[in-house]
C-alpha cells in the first residue's frame, strides 16, 4: 500500500488527468502497475470534491488533521509526506504513521521559510526515508551544522554525513547526474540517470518521487527502487510529446 496526503486540490488535479501539481504528479508516476494508492485529503471539514475521472485503483480518504480520527494508515505501508503540508498536520500524520508501523517518506523538495533547525531536526526524527534534491540537502546540511555532521562539502559527503547521523535511507537527486543514495554507515552511492533528465526540475522531481516510492512498496530493494525511478522519472511535457 502507498498512501500520499494532500488536499481537495490534488483531487481536482487527478481528475483532470493526473498533472498539474506534486502529488498528483507523484501518483501518476506510482499508479502503473496496479498497486494500492490511497489519497488521503487533509481538510477540517471532511469535504471531498465530486471529481470524475479519477481511476478505480486510486482510493479517495477525507480526514480531518485537527482531530484524532481515522487518517487511513496501514501497517507496513510507505506514507508520502511532502514539505507542502503544514508544519503541524506533517507532524501528526508522521506521528501517527510511525505508531501505525508503517514507512514515513518525506519529501523535502522545497526548504520553506518556517523550517529552521529544530523544525527540519523534528520531521527528521520521525523519517524512515529521505528524498531530496540537491539544492535542499545543501541547505539541511547547513541548518544542522557541522557538529552534527561534520565537515562535508560534495553532495556525496553530504549525503552519506547525513544519513550517517540520522540512520535513515537519504536519496538525493543531482540534476542530469541521477541520485545518490545512502545508509547507516555506508558510504555514498550514485547512481545515473539513463536518459540524462535532469532530474532537480520540479516536475522530473514528482515523477521520481511516484516511482521510487512505488517500486519500494513492491518491496523492491533501494538500489533496485532507484534505478527503476530514474529509468521512469520525465516531465509531463516529454509524456505528452512521447
Amino acid at each position: 500500500m502507498l498512501i500520499f496526503f494532500g488536499t481537495a486540490a490534488d483531487v481536482e488535479a487527478l481528475g483532470a488527468g493526473m498533472s498539474g501539481n506534486a502529488v498528483s504528479q507523484q501518483i501518476k508516476a506510482a499508479a502503473d502497475g496496479g498497486r494500492r494508492i490511497r489519497l488521503v485529503v487533509l481538510d477540517e471539514s471532511r469535504s471531498m470534491p465530486a471529481v470524475d475521472g479519477i481511476p478505480g485503483s486510486i482510493e479517495l480518504l477525507s480526514a480531518n488533521p485537527a482531530e484524532d480520527g481515522d487518517l487511513g494508515l496501514e501497517c507496513g505501508a510507505h506514507v508520502v509526506l511532502n514539505v507542502e503540508t503544514p508544519f503541524a498536520h506533517l507532524m501528526k500524520v508522521a506521528r501517527a504513521a510511525r505508531d501505525a508501523g508503517a514507512y514515513v517518506v518525506f519529501n523535502l523538495s522545497c526548504m520553506p521559510a518556517i523550517f529552521a533547525m529544530p523544525e527540519l531536526h523534528a520531521v527528521l526524527g520521525r523519517t524512515d526515508i529521505l528524498i531530496l534534491r540537491q539544492a535542499e540537502l545543501q541547505k539541511a546540511v547547513g541548518l544542522l551544522g557541522q557538529d552534527m555532521l561534520g565537515d562535508c562539502e560534495t553532495t556525496a559527503e553530504m549525503v552519506g554525513a547525513l544519513a550517517y547521523w540520522a540512520s535513515f535511507a537519504v536519496v538525493a537527486t543531482d540534476g542530469r547526474d541521477g541520485a545518490l543514495y545512502a545508509e547507516g554507515e555506508a558510504p555514498a552511492q550514485r547512481f545515473l540517470s539513463p536518459r540524462g533528465e535532469d532530474i532537480n526540475e520540479r516536475a522530473v522531481s514528482n515523477s521520481f518521487v511516484g516511482a521510487l516510492t512505488a517500486a519500494l512498496s513492491s518491496r523492491k530493494p533501494m538500489p533496485e527502487a532507484i534505478e527503476a525511478a530514474l529509468a521512469k522519472a520525465t516531465s509531463p511535457q516529454a509524456q505528452a510529446a512521447s
